[in-house]
């Protein structure tokens, strides 16, 4: 069983199309824990939808409204032996789900496994955006942002965990407002499990369409 968390403000724009990737996985054996900030733009409203069409969907609250928060809430309410973070930005590769737990139950190291994520775009300044974000210019080797081959790596983004791991190293850092993901698998590595990227677990982002929504994202990642 893979609990599959999403934490989510405001993202009526894209999560009809991010729940829908996630119930049209091959891979059916899941729970999906959309946890809202205080949506204002009518995302729980739909949500409630997918909630009544479909018993695997549920809609909880996070009254902290940062990401952080969520996650912990989501994986808390869980109880499969995998735990997925997603993005409500995202869609997910339709077999995404399977080749995650094909490589956790081969590689008995690793505790967390991710793959490559492709932008999608919406319009002319999206389009420049992505090339960015997918260059090693601006974002080093940041592999699940510039590809490669499957490999050990320190991070990767929409991670498939094994749920012990947090039982034994701790939940998400409910201090950092961004970067949490990054931080916890530091601590993962350092207590001697492994990360690994596999190039085959895909999924779409939708790009940011202004700078000044990149901008505010980027200032973020810096500071914390």
């Amino acid at each position: 069983m893979i609990d599959v968390v999403i934490p989510c403000l405001n993202e009526a724009q894209y999560i009809e199309k991010n729940i829908q990737s996630i119930l049209d996985q091959s891979y059916r054996n899941f729970n999906l824990y959309v946890v809202d900030g205080g949506s204002e733009d009518g995302t729980t409203e739909i949500v409630r939808l997918y909630e009544k069409k479909d018993a695997r969907v549920h809609l909880l609250q996070n009254p902290h409204k940062t990401t952080p928060f969520a996650l912990n809430i989501g994986i808390k309410e869980g109880n499969g032996e995998y735990v997925v973070i997603f993005g409500g930005h995202a869609v997910m590769d339709q077999n995404y789900l399977q080749k995650c737990i094909d490589c956790l139950s081969e590689k008995e190291e690793v505790a967390c496994v991710g793959g490559l994520i492709e932008s999608k775009y919406l319009d002319e300044n999206s389009k420049y955006i992505g090339a960015a974000m997918s260059s090693k210019v601006v974002v080093g080797n940041v592999t699940f942002r510039v590809g490669g081959a499957p490999r050990y790596v320190d991070t990767v983004a929409f991670g498939a965990y094994r749920k012990k791991v947090f039982d034994e190293i701790g939940f998400f850092d409910e201090q950092l407002t961004r970067n949490q993901d990054d931080e916890l698998n530091f601590r993962i590595t350092r207590s001697g499990y492994k990360i690994y990227f596999d190039p085959e677990i895909k999924s779409e982002y939708f790009v940011r369409g202004t700078f000044k929504k990149l901008w505010r994202q980027y200032l973020q990642y810096g500071y914390w």
